[in-house]
């Protein structure tokens, strides 16, 4: 009998033994642990007291190559099921808990549901990836039967364990009892450290915040790296320097926990720009008018830190985001209050703070704007926003913002994000372009790579993206008249940060038919548009696909890769054209053909027909709109 079970610990191996108890003494058990096994003594005792009619082995898979029975990969069969399953998660506790469903209630706009959502979002992610996984590897095993044995999941609903393969049995059994006590203990112990950190803050007495200036203002959060410089991706990405001054503030906040961008630099604030370190904006007091509101919110976070202790088992599951939520909406008032914020914009909706300024906006009378950034195929609750208003490339994206009672406001389409920066980027482009041509290149091919990472549970693995630059680098190599440009989506993943690619990278380099475009810290920051514009053909994947979707904005031919057979709601767009190709392998092998001239190749990478659907516009002057769309907040005409 093949058991799989989710991960090595005392409580699942007591399943098991229990599980082998009922078969019978002499019954033979293959037990395959899913999580990676870990090593050392303790691991030792737990297969040792096991005791005899077990063999314990770590199942070997990827879970972005195992494929559910549609065929969609297991990683993106799970990750869309638990948007759904967090949702029902949150609308269940909500259900349940009387309190619950009257904070939720009371704040409106169903914020406090999306927020518990988000954060169920990636618990029930974890869930469903080891029992899809599970699924998988037992109809690949050929056998009849099989038995997985899971930890409970924080929220039981029957739908986790609907539609599992016949024959596969699935048991659970409880986590460990401290874990349901860290619960209880978390909201405490997160806000005492709050409140030790701000107190170290304001020992250090730092500038204030507002700084006394009049007039209404515009919130933003730190989402990228800041810079008035428009020909690469920086915030904020509306405003041309050459503009007048805008007849309003500009703050930029560093949101809480934001680790993805770099610390806040000096802005310009002789143009009304001005960023502040989460340290300065979160220890306003607030004017007088904005009292009563802080009252309630630290009256609220009371409440759920004292329910956190007395209240049911299931409130305890959505306290600690709730402590955390509420004490943020307060600091944001406050701050709000003072500063004359009369706008808040973010497009990372997965904030704390995103949803805190939903939730004091109604009550402060301040418009609040989201903005799509990605050529998102779903979205989820990490991206969802109860927002007053979304502002989408085009209508096709309105339907994948909204579910049920969780929706913006209204949409406002003003195109893709950022085609006003493609007239900056044509020179620098060129130059590209003539760099590699004098090397001998006559066709250049431009490869954007994906989000890629270690471990069993990822869709695209660093291995993946190393072959897939190898085989490029071997073609430069072998082919004199090919030049390459790379454009990676984060400096971790530049070739140049990958070893076992250096002495490749060194030879291709040596012809001046190489070149890797690189900018920024975290993110990388050169537009895909300045790399597609010194190509012939882009290449990109079908995950994500925003860098296609660029390239092809440019009048660039651009290919989308997918390897994982993923399935989107846009492939009824990308079916009317010849862009998808299954493999790098595929790609090229087309990229040949089109090159010799082959009639069936004419179209290859052409996205002509189907460019309407994602821009509506395509006219360069997406940032105006969003800035008229601004003003208008700003004036309270939106």
């Amino acid at each position: 009998m093949i058991v799989y079970i989710d991960r090595l610990t005392a409580a699942s191996c007591r399943r098991a033994t229990d599980f082998k108890g009922r078969l019978g003494q002499d019954s033979l058990v293959d037990l395959r642990v899913l999580d990676p096994l870990p090593t050392g003594r303790a691991a030792r005792r737990l297969i040792a007291r096991l005791g005899s009619g077990f063999t314990v082995e770590e199942a070997p898979f990827i879970a972005g190559r195992l494929t559910m029975p549609d065929g969609q990969p297991v990683f993106i069969a799970a990750r869309r099921r638990a948007n759904e399953v967090a949702i029902l998660q949150a609308e269940e506790l909500i259900r349940l808990s009387p309190f619950l469903e009257r904070l939720n209630r009371d704040w409106g706009r169903n914020t406090i549901l999306l927020h518990l959502a988000r954060h169920f979002a990636n618990d029930a992610a974890q869930w469903l990836m080891r029992r899809y996984v599970a699924d998988a590897l037992f109809r690949q095993s050929g056998r009849r039967e099989a038995v997985l044995i899971a930890e409970e999941p924080l929220v039981n609903l029957p739908c986790l364990c609907e539609d599992a393969a016949e024959g596969l049995w699935i048991e659970l059994y409880r986590p460990a009892a401290w874990s349901s006590l860290r619960r209880r203990l978390y909201p405490t112990l997160w806000m005492l450290r709050q409140q030790y950190r701000k107190f170290c803050w304001r020992m250090a007495r730092p500038e204030a915040a507002a700084g006394g200036a009049a007039g209404p203002a515009l919130m933003l959060l730190q989402e990228d790296e800041l810079s008035l410089d428009r020909s690469y991706r920086t915030q904020p990405h509306w405003l041309d320097p050459e503009d007048p001054p805008l007849p309003f503030r500009t703050y930029i906040l560093q949101p809480e926990w934001n680790e993805t961008t770099p610390a806040c630099v000096d802005m310009e604030p002789d143009r009304g720009i001005r960023n502040l370190p989460l340290k300065a904006w979160s220890l306003c007091k607030g004017t007088a008018a904005v009292q009563p509101l802080l009252a309630s919110l630290r009256r609220e976070t009371r409440t759920c830190l004292t329910r956190s202790w007395t209240g049911t088992a299931g409130e305890s599951l959505a306290l600690f985001p709730l402590v955390r939520l509420l004490d943020t909406a307060a600091d944001l008032a406050a701050f709000c209050s003072e500063a004359g914020v009369r706008a808040f914009m973010t497009c990372e909706n997965y904030f704390t703070a995103s949803d805190a300024m939903q939730i004091l906006a109604g009550p402060m009378k301040i418009s609040t704007l989201s903005y799509q950034y990605s050529n998102m195929s779903r979205v989820g609750p990490a991206m969802m926003t109860t927002a007053d208003t979304m502002a989408t490339f085009s209508p096709l994206y309105h339907g994948r913002w909204t579910h049920r009672d969780i929706a913006p406001g209204r949409f406002y389409d003003t195109g893709y994000l950022y085609d006003g920066a493609f007239r900056r980027l044509r020179e620098r482009a060129e130059q590209h372009r003539r760099s590699i041509a004098t090397s001998g290149a006559i066709f250049i091919v431009t490869f954007f790579d994906e989000n890629a990472f270690h471990g069993k549970y990822e869709l695209v693995l660093r291995e993946d993206l190393v072959e897939e630059i190898r085989t490029l680098l071997e073609l430069v190599l072998r082919d004199p008249t090919f030049g390459l440009i790379v454009k990676s989506q984060f400096q971790r993943h530049s070739p140049v940060r990958f070893p076992e690619l250096s002495e490749m990278r060194a030879a291709a380099e040596s012809t001046g038919r190489y070149l890797e475009l690189s900018h920024g810290t975290v993110r990388n920051t050169v537009f895909p548009a300045e790399a597609a514009l010194a190509a012939d053909v882009a290449l990109s994947h079908a995950v994500g696909a925003t860098a296609a979707l660029e390239s092809a904005l440019t009048g660039t031919r651009t290919i989308l890769l997918n390897p994982y057979g993923m399935k989107t709601e846009n492939d009824r767009f990308y079916e009317l054209a010849d862009i998808v190709y299954p493999s790098l392998d595929a790609a090229l092998a087309a990229i040949r053909e089109y090159r010799a001239g082959h009639p069936a190749r004419a179209g290859l990478g052409d996205w002509a027909s189907i460019l309407e659907h994602f821009d509506c516009f395509r006219d360069g002057q997406a940032s105006r709109r969003l800035k008229t769309l601004l003003e208008e907040a700003i004036a309270g005409r939106s």
